[in-house]
This record gives structure tokens, sequence and C-alpha cells, in this order.
């Protein structure tokens, strides 16, 4: 179970900390949203910051550090994701570069909180981690409870083959990126109706969410570096239901015992943070403890990192 806290967290605490020093062997600089380096948002690798360097955008390097230049410190958020947004499209359209594409572009914004609570800009979902700020996602776990004559059981998904990330690979019953605009609750309503066509905390459905965990990590993938938060929920549902989704994106449901689900995580099937998700939920359930797992402390201690980063506020 280790291997899959490993997987998820490539991006260590020492290479973190070389960057926000300004150590000479830094794998990249710190990205702060103006000079005086109150917030920090998040981390550009060194050949990103050679790009934004040769750029005439939005983005300044100086003094071992990345931040808006000085003409946006009294700009709203939406003028910095504008212009930001044209920085990217640039490197989007440029057939020398291979660091955004076209085919990946979601057209959709992720929020970019500053050290005081409020939205410092926002930037397309496909591009965040070329500047590793922090990337959101609300994930739920649907299960049947078990009993005497039965274990619990997890719905698991398989991911659409042609899925921008992550084709094919296993997933929760519903998981998707926070966009910009929704809170927590507002999304992983949405994304339990147009994902499994579940209609959740309505007044007459029977199924009711309940939000169980926050988890984190930081992880280098085909996405760039991506600190990652995941807002976890949890569904029980009896033995007669069954998901079907709405909008494409799996490619089919399977109701699996959790020995099962547990054989297909130490496997490798789950994709990144699905497979966190699930081991939080038989952490919380008691399907994994310290009697059965040596390095228990180590895994439940590192489901929940700390990033560098503000989060966001919603209250």
């Amino acid at each position: 179970m280790q291997a899959l806290i490993d997987a998820a967290n490539t991006l260590t605490d020492e290479a973190i900390t070389a960057m926000l020093k300004g150590q000479k062997d830094a794998l990249g600089m710190p990205l702060y949203v103006h000079r005086d380096r109150r917030s920090l948002v998040g981390l550009v690798r060194n050949d990103i910051v050679a790009l934004v360097m040769a750029a005439d955008g939005p983005l300044v390097v100086e003094d071992g550090a990345v931040f808006f230049a000085d003409s946006y410190l009294t700009a709203t958020p939406l003028e910095r994701t504008l212009a930001l947004e044209q920085l990217l499209i640039h490197w989007r359209d440029d057939p020398a570069n291979t660091l955004l594409h076209a085919s990946k572009w979601r057209s959709e914004r992720y929020s970019v909180w500053d050290c005081d609570g409020k939205i410092a800009f926002m930037i397309e979902r496909s591009a965040a981690g070329l500047l590793a700020v922090r990337s959101y996602g609300c994930h739920v776990n649907g299960f049947v409870k078990g009993d005497s004559r039965s274990p619990s059981k997890m719905w698991v998904a398989r991911r659409s083959y042609t899925k921008q990330t992550y084709p094919g690979m296993l997933d929760n019953i519903v998981g998707g990126g926070l966009p910009h605009g929704m809170t927590p609750g507002e999304n992983v309503i949405k994304e339990c109706f147009e994902e499994a066509g579940i209609q959740v905390n309505a007044a007459n459905s029977l199924h009711v969410l309940k939000p169980v965990s926050v988890l984190t990590a930081f992880m280098i993938s085909e996405r760039g570096w991506v600190p990652d938060t995941e807002y976890i929920y949890d569904l029980e549902v009896d033995s007669s239901f069954t998901p079907v989704c709405q909008d494409g994106e799996v490619h089919g449901f399977e109701l699996m015992d959790l020995a099962t689900v547990k054989t297909l995580l130490l496997k490798g099937e789950f994709m990144p943070e699905s497979g966190l998700v699930v081991l939080d939920f038989m952490i919380r359930h008691g399907f994994l403890d310290a009697s059965t797992e040596p390095d228990y402390v180590s895994i439940v201690t590192r489901l929940h990192r700390t990033h560098p980063f503000p989060g966001p506020c919603y209250a």
C-alpha cells in the first residue's frame, strides 16, 4: 500500500524546499502573485521558467522567483486570468512547443487562491500542471454495506477509453475536477448525475452524500506537477441500485467485493487519485488497520500531505 502513496507523491518535500530557498540545483522556482512574495501560489519548473523569460507576457522572472508584472498589481482576478490565458494559448498553438496540446485543452478553469482566502486568478485546467498551482476535485465512494451474510462491496468505474487522462483505468463511481465558480458540494451533485445518473440530496431522493474527508498529494504526471486536493464523499446505496453513465466518460461500472478492489489497487489498475480515495475508504471503514498493514501510520499521515500554497475558502 505504501507504493500507492509513493506514486501519488513523486515531487518530494526536499525538492520543494530547494525551490523555495532558491538553491542552484533546484528543479524550478516559486510562483507568487506579486513581487512582495506574500502569496505563494505555485512552482514553475526550469524549462517553463525559460519560456516565461522568452515571452512577452504577464509573468516575470526576478531573483529566483516568478510573479505577475507590476502592471498587474491592482489588476482584477479576471484581468490576470485573461493575460495569463493569452500566454498559454500562444504556447498551445506554437508547433515547436509540446507542453500544451490543443486536443487536451479543456476550456474549463481552476481557481487559484491567495493567502487572504481570495481568488487571485483562474487558470485553464489543462495548464495547471505547468505552473504547479493547486488542483481540486470531488470523488465519491459508492458502496453497498455488508452484513453477516454478505461482505461490503464497492461500485468501481472504468474510465472511457477516449478520456484525455488515464483512459481505461479504474476509477471511483464518481469523480471530477472542481471548476471555478462552484463549491465542492455543488460540483459533486452535478458530477453524480453526469457520471452515474444519481440524483443525490434531493428532497425525494434515497441517495444522500456524506462528506467524509479531504486528501492531498503532490505528483509528477503527464499533466505536469500536480499539487492535488480531493474532497471525498461516501454514498451508501442498496443492492438493487445500478449506476448509469450520462456523459459518456465512463466505459462501464462493476460492483466488486473489497478484497477484489484491494487486489486491483495493488496491481496499479486505479488512476492515482482514485486509488488514494479507495485506500482512505478502507481505512475509515476498518478494512485496513495497524494489525494488517505494517506501514499503517505512515499511510494515514501521507494521505493528508501539507501543501505550501494557500487553499480555498468557501465559507
